[in-house]
This record gives C-alpha cells, sequence and structure tokens, in this order.
C-alpha cells in the first residue's frame, strides 16, 4: 500500500480494489488493484517531433538519427559528442531512455535481459468492454505494461503492449 500513500501524497485520488471490486468493475480477476483517476499518455513519436520542431523555431540546431558517444560536464554545461563527430554544448541534457540510460548512470540500477513490444490487430470497442481507456501496469516481476492499455492507437482500435524482464 505505499504506493497508494505516495499517490494521495502527491494529490492523486488513489484506490485500493480488493478482488471483488476489482472483478465487479473491470472484470478482471487479480488480487486487487491500485486504481488512480490521473493518468497521461502521449504519442511519443508526436510529443518529440513538436518539441524539437519548437526547438527549431527558438534557432536550436536537432541532431536527428545521430548517435550518442560522449558527454562530458563542465562548469557552463554539457558538451555531447556525437559518433560523427558533432560536438553540441547545451546547460542541460534530458535522457528519456528508460533502461538504455543505464549507458550514463555511474552505478547500475537495473539489468535487462530482454523486453517485447507487439500491437494487436483492431480490437472491437465492445470486446475491450470495461477495460476501454484504461492503462494497466502490473507490479510483478517480470511485469507486462499496457501504456495505451487496451485503448485504440492512432485510432485504429489496435492496442500496444510492453513487457520487460528484468534480473
Amino acid at each position: 500500500m505505499a504506493e497508494g500513500a505516495a499517490r494521495r501524497g502527491i494529490g492523486l485520488d488513489a484506490r485500493w480494489l480488493g478482488p471483488e471490486a476489482l472483478r465487479e468493475r473491470f472484470d478482471v480477476d487479480a488480487g486487487g488493484a491500485l486504481l488512480t483517476r490521473q493518468a497521461a499518455r502521449v504519442d511519443p513519436y508526436r510529443l518529440t517531433y513538436a518539441l524539437l520542431q519548437r526547438v527549431r523555431r527558438r534557432g536550436g540546431h536537432v541532431h536527428d538519427r545521430t548517435v550518442l558517444h560522449t558527454l562530458t560536464p563542465g562548469p557552463r554545461g554539457v558538451r555531447a559528442l556525437t559518433e560523427d563527430g558533432a560536438s553540441v554544448h547545451a546547460r542541460h541534457v534530458v535522457l528519456a531512455m528508460g533502461y538504455a540510460n543505464q549507458r550514463w548512470l555511474e552505478q547500475r540500477v537495473a539489468r535487462n535481459r530482454s523486453s517485447y513490444a507487439f500491437i494487436t490487430d483492431p480490437i472491437d470497442a465492445d470486446v475491450l468492454g470495461r477495460l476501454r481507456n484504461t492503462m494497466v501496469w502490473e507490479s510483478a516481476r517480470p511485469y507486462l505494461y499496457l501504456p495505451a492499455a487496451l485503448v485504440p492507437t492512432a485510432g485504429s482500435g489496435a492496442c500496444l503492449l510492453l513487457g520487460r524482464h528484468l534480473r
């Protein structure tokens, strides 16, 4: 219940649903679930594209499809060197790569054995039932993560499912 308390501590409405309430409300058989009404989902490609366009409009440079070779912090920011030799100076660098960030961290935080992603054929809204427009994140290890969780992607009716095995 620490997760629920943490969410409530930052002002989110988080409630525990026991097995009966979970089955009744979502037709899911499980030991229980934490229900939080506030959630966010974005199309990562569209969001990234929009952010990069804003950078360009403000006079910044974008190095698309570029592999980062080294990051060197300095007193006035960070110097990033790409594999093709371009040097970029920035006040801040955001590494939004999930577990792929491990390369840039001094201390190992995870060891990824395998991960998977798949997308379904279109699913009729009636089949999705009460889970339509619901994000699901299983807390088991290994876990299953449904970031668009039975939410039709791009209006197609297809669903994206992701998972990862950690050791």
